[in-house]
């Protein structure tokens, strides 16, 4: 039976539908568009027949998604901010609320900015995860600016390296991770921060029962364990 890149995407969105997937069209789109490699939905072909190894890849990404495995998680990767960053279990996945924060982060630095010169900022990630919020700032910020991660995650750090060094920073400006905790971790440099970052999981440990499998697969070993929340971490 020949299968269509069109039909194929409505009969995995009926899958999923039918698993309690959450925005199932849109899950069936972007495990297809990243079977193809492409990144638009005006790239896709609706009326091509899939390639054997493209249908094969496709089924297996289906599979995984209707067992609420994250769609960034089956895909590897994700956009954030003008940015496109590798994502993988255990670290957590960037939210979209995360990207308001840095929205408000640069409308503040806007409205203290002397206009006459634009300084070099350095800022501290808590919880850095990914990379995403201090790799979105460092490329809107510029200018030699520096941003330290810090993660009590050996992963979360590795990723962000990763990370660090797939996108395209500005020049002079530099990107660090280090393994540690906040209430353990001691700056150097003498210099301070110009402010501190941070979107932890705050979602408490009583309410795990009540969270849907894919927050969940994306919170596993996060301090979403910590049994009163985030701020086992800062006391």
């Amino acid at each position: 039976m020949v299968q269509r890149v069109g039909r194929c995407i409505q009969q995995a969105a009926c899958s999923f539908r039918r698993a309690g997937v959450p925005d199932p069209e849109q899950s069936a789109l972007q495990l297809m568009l990243s079977a193809h490699g492409l990144s638009r939905r005006s790239e896709l072909e609706l009326d091509r027949e899939l390639d054997p190894s493209v249908l094969r890849e496709w089924e297996t990404m289906c599979a995984r998604r209707r067992n609420r495995e994250p769609v960034q998680y089956i895909v590897g990767e994700w956009d954030f901010h003008d940015l496109t960053l590798s994502c993988k279990p255990p670290v957590l996945i960037p939210r979209p609320e995360t990207e308001q924060l840095v929205e408000l982060i640069l409308e503040n630095v806007a409205q203290n900015e002397n206009t006459k010169h634009t300084p070099a900022y350095r800022l501290l990630d808590v919880g850095s995860g990914t990379g995403a919020i201090g790799l979105a700032l460092l490329a809107k910020l510029g200018n030699g600016s520096e941003c330290v991660g810090i993660d009590s995650s050996e992963e979360a750090c590795l990723l962000s390296r990763q990370n660090r060094d797939r996108v395209q920073l500005p020049p002079a400006s530099t990107y660090s991770a280090v393994h540690s905790s906040i209430n353990k971790y001691q700056d150097q440099s003498g210099s301070g921060f110009d402010f501190v970052v941070s979107n932890p999981p705050y979602i408490p440990h009583k309410a795990r029962a009540e969270l849907q499998p894919e927050v969940l697969a994306s919170a596993q070993g996060a301090v979403v364990h910590a049994g009163h929340g985030w701020l086992v971490d800062c006391r």
